[in-house]
């Protein structure tokens, strides 16, 4: 039979005898011409591609038990088969004129195609299913069908969807295995060495077809040549199978960047960007150059927000993060979006027709300007990006802060939270607030004064003794030349620093996230925050105030709940829509605990949002320390990171996507490219146990000073 007679029928047949057509003898003597694309391919009617029947969900492996689940899975991998059997007789089809041993390779790889969709269909049988009693996906044929070149054929079908089987035979061999369905499991195991082979073909022609070989890395010219919408995770399954793809003939670093990239699998994605510049920017505009240490935060820890993203998002970072890291990171658990590298400024362009959302860590002027070519390509709208900025700004004041505090005293009358007195107050001069301040002196009453935009805290100011007067005052002089408004409020003895993480829609529907914990210095800068469980690490005193020291279970986290609902409203009514955060802390009086229950309001995404996103990546009952370290503070940056690394070694349980961390030390930037800051986690369930390996690390350096000093 010639090739050309066989790739007919197998394409345009409409029974399953046509698309199992074999021949004893194949001959390629009269190839013809290349055949225009046809929409579909022949099927029978139950099989066919274009009709309009309500999906099925592809079964769970809880499933597996039930009648007919494991069946119904056969059934969608017996569809891939038939897919890929039609798509290499297009392929024979096409490109009459390609290399005849490719054209007979593909011929083989048909054969062992036709043999798999035959297994399938038998195992199927004995859980009572058939083929064509549940609709199939027409997904491969539309991605791969206008193929323009042989190449285009290895990209999409062998080094992308038989790369991926390779994951998904090995995985389900084993889940049939284990709930004792051999005979299946026997089934994926021929189909998972045969797809070695039909991936190792790819490898091999892939090099052969592009003229870029000696240039160009197979990953970058693999993941160049992707037709929309394939992207590199499509060449990943559950389980990553490193044995199969190195007997593939993948070398070791194609394999470690498949294994750690990430792509959107067909979801528009949403784009990250770490700017908390954006707190500068509310205050003195573009144009005005920030602080040296904050350029540095910004570029040392820019790929923070893969720890909020999805898999289907893009994170755009300034330097690309290493394999290594991102290996590590994978390792772990954590599901890795894709990363864009762009310039710190300058518009940012993102390689997708549609995009989900625009996520900055905030909005400011520079951002709206920066983003405004992607917002154009958003599915849904919203504001537009110059007004997000506006209202992101207005509501981002201490003075805010202040009066929602008051208003959240008033309403509770509660005598568990601060008293009335200890509310700030609003100053819109400079001699106001001189006046406050020397009242407050004449009492003896030690106070903070706190620039209307600050963050982190930044700009702001203590009174602690006379000495203190004459800086008070210039700094109050200074403050009034930038700032419209200072908040002047009595200095309280803080045992815990909380903040609420919420989001509020467009319509003011506030999505509570969850309550952390961070630490401060004795400054009251961040420095860190408790991932995990709030309380970790506290005294069983302060633990049972929680909890009203039993009366009320959970009053703390549902006051804090209660105000970010307050907060929520308020900033619906000036217009805002996004992610804030409620900053709240417990302090001590007179020997009671007292909980302020709105500090301050943050407009923007916090690093306690990245403290809660840490904190899906732990094990039960495991929980930890998030640090964001100056590199100046440990002395020999790489001595301390080995040390760290050979202590506490990180350690996981669960398996595929279920692997958690359990304990050890974590670095949530790329360490090996930190020249100013890197962020860890230190994870475990004793609170000093796991602090023990970076004090170790830590010894003779500042850092271990800042620990001791942390509230």
């Amino acid at each position: 039979m010639e090739i050309r007679e066989l790739a007919e029928r197998i394409l345009f047949g409409n029974t399953l005898a046509d698309k199992l057509t074999m021949a004893t003898v194949i001959t390629d003597l009269a190839p013809g011409g290349a055949v225009a694309i046809p929409a579909l391919p022949g099927r029978p009617q139950g099989l066919r591609l274009d009709h309009d029947r309500e999906r099925v969900a592809f079964p769970g492996l809880h499933e597996l038990d039930k009648p007919g689940m494991r069946g119904r899975i056969l059934h969608f991998f017996a569809n891939h088969e038939l897919l890929a059997t039609e798509l290499m007789a297009l392929a024979l089809l096409r490109f009459p004129d390609a290399d005849p041993r490719f054209r007979m390779g593909l011929v083989r790889t048909i054969e062992e195609e036709q043999k798999h969709l035959r297994m399938y269909h038998e195992r199927m049988g004995a859980d009572g299913v058939e083929l064509g009693e549940i609709p199939v996906s027409s997904f491969f044929w539309d991605c791969l069908a206008p193929m323009k070149a042989p190449i285009d054929f290895v990209t999409g079908m062998s080094l992308t969807f038989e790369q991926a089987n390779l994951d998904f035979a090995r995985y389900y061999a084993s889940a049939f295995r284990h709930c004792g369905d051999t005979e299946t499991a026997d089934v994926l195991d021929v189909v998972y060495r045969e797809e070695i082979g039909h991936v190792k073909n790819g490898v091999v022609w892939f090099d052969r077809l592009r003229d870029d070989v000696d240039t160009v890395s197979m990953f970058d010219a693999w993941v160049h040549r992707l037709p929309a919408p394939l992207t590199p995770v499509r060449a990943r399954g559950v389980d990553f199978d490193e044995e199969g793809r190195r007997l593939a003939g993948f070398s070791a670093d194609y394999i470690d960047r498949v294994r750690v990239v990430g792509a959107s699998r067909g979801r528009p994605p949403g784009v990250w960007l770490f700017n908390p510049s954006c707190d500068h920017r509310w205050l003195h505009g573009d144009q005005h150059p920030q602080s040296r240490a904050a350029t540095a935060i910004e570029r040392d820890l820019d790929a923070l927000p893969v720890f909020l993203a999805a898999t289907d998002d893009v994170v755009v970072v300034q330097k690309p993060p290493s394999t290594p890291w991102l290996l590590q990171l994978r390792t772990l658990g954590v599901s890795l979006p894709a990363t864009c590298v762009q310039p710190p400024d300058g518009p940012i362009q993102v390689d997708a027709r549609h995009l989900w959302s625009l996520n900055p860590w905030g909005w400011s002027d520079d951002m709206a300007r920066r983003m405004a070519s992607l917002s154009k390509r958003l599915v849904h709208p919203g504001a537009p990006l110059p007004q997000r900025a506006r209202t992101a700004k207005a509501v981002n004041r201490k003075s805010f802060a202040a009066g929602l505090l008051a208003q959240l005293v008033d309403e509770r009358n509660d005598h568990r939270l601060c008293a009335r007195d200890s509310v700030g107050r609003v100053h819109h001069s400079p001699d106001s607030a001189w006046q406050d301040v020397m009242q407050r002196w004449e009492r003896r009453e030690r106070a903070v004064i706190k620039a209307d935009h600050g963050t982190s805290g930044r700009n702001m100011i203590r009174l602690r003794d006379d000495d203190d007067l004459p800086i008070v005052q210039a700094w109050l002089k200074n403050a009034f030349r930038h700032q419209p408004a200072v908040v002047i409020e009595p200095w309280l003895d803080r045992v815990a620093d909380l903040s609420a993480l919420s989001r509020i829609d467009e319509a003011g529907e506030v999505q509570h996230l969850g309550v952390t914990r961070f630490l401060s210095d004795i400054r009251g800068q961040y420095r860190g925050a408790v991932v995990g469980k709030p309380t970790f690490g506290l005294s069983p005193e302060l633990v049972r105030s929680f909890h009203d020291h039993g009366r009320d279970p959970g009053w703390v986290e549902r006051t804090l709940r209660n105000a970010a609902q307050t907060a929520g409203a308020a900033l619906h009514r000036m217009g805002y829509a996004g992610p804030f955060g409620v900053d709240a802390f417990l302090h001590r009086v007179d020997g009671e605990f007292k909980l302020r229950p709105l500090v301050e309001v943050n407009s923007r995404y916090t690093m306690g949002n990245v403290s809660l996103g840490l904190s899906q990546q732990l094990a039960r009952g495991s929980h930890g320390y998030w640090w964001i370290v100056r590199v100046a503070d440990v002395g020999n940056r790489t001595a301390f990171v080995d040390t760290l690394r050979t202590l506490a070694p990180p350690r996981t349980v669960g398996t595929g996507s279920q692997t958690r961390i359990s304990s050890g030390a974590v670095f949530t930037t790329d360490p090996e490219s930190a020249e100013a800051y890197l962020s860890l986690m230190m994870v475990g369930s004793d609170p000093a146990t796991t602090m023990q390996p970076l004090r170790v690390a830590a010894q003779g350096t500042r850092l271990l000073d800042l620990i001791d000093g942390l509230s």
